[in-house]
C-alpha cells in the first residue's frame, strides 16, 4: 500500500509522552490528563459521597453512549 507524503512525514510519539504529560493537549496549569492512570486529586467530599451513593443505589457499570436519565 502506498502512503501520501503527508502520512508518512508524521512521525510516532517516543514512548511515555502521555504517561509524563508530554503531549502537547496535555500542557498547562488548567488541564487535568485522563489518558493514563489517574489524576492527582483530592476529590470534595460531597463528590465521594455521591460516588457511594451512586454504588449503593446499583449504578455500577458504563452508561449507554447515549448518556442517561439517571
Amino acid at each position: 500500500m502506498k502512503l501520501s507524503a503527508r502520512i508518512n512525514s508524521i512521525k510516532p510519539r517516543p514512548p511515555g509522552d502521555y504517561h509524563e504529560g508530554q503531549c502537547p493537549a496535555c500542557r498547562g496549569p488548567d488541564v487535568i490528563g485522563f489518558g493514563a492512570g489517574e489524576p492527582d486529586l483530592i476529590r470534595p467530599d460531597n463528590v465521594k459521597k455521591a460516588a457511594i451513593q451512586a454504588i449503593e443505589e446499583g449504578f455500577t457499570k458504563y452508561t449507554p453512549v447515549g448518556g442517561s436519565t439517571s
